[in-house]
């Protein structure tokens, strides 16, 4: 889930590149965005200090992180690590 404000260039930059993802891996990943100026509580609780922030949950867990804006080839390499079997 990215947290962003989605006014700074980066947050654009990266709304944009997971938008073009999300039509790539279809069903098996559900993007969601969460504006921290009108979500601060949510903001607070997962200690997100720097935009854009993106958080990978499995099972309502986090499971991966990245702070900062990504090539779209870097997310999709990590949206699909995070979509191989799950190993305890």
């Amino acid at each position: 889930m990215p947290q962003e404000t989605g006014t700074t260039p980066l947050c654009v930059a990266v709304s944009r590149s997971l938008a073009e993802l999300a039509g790539e891996f279809g069903d098996r990943l559900r993007i969601v965005t969460l504006n921290t100026d009108e979500n601060p509580a949510t903001t607070r609780a997962y200690q997100v200090m720097s935009m854009p922030t993106l958080l990978v949950f499995r099972d309502g867990e986090v499971v991966g992180s990245t702070v900062g804006a990504r090539p779209k080839s870097n997310l999709r390499l990590s949206f699909a690590r995070h979509l191989e079997p799950w190993r305890p």
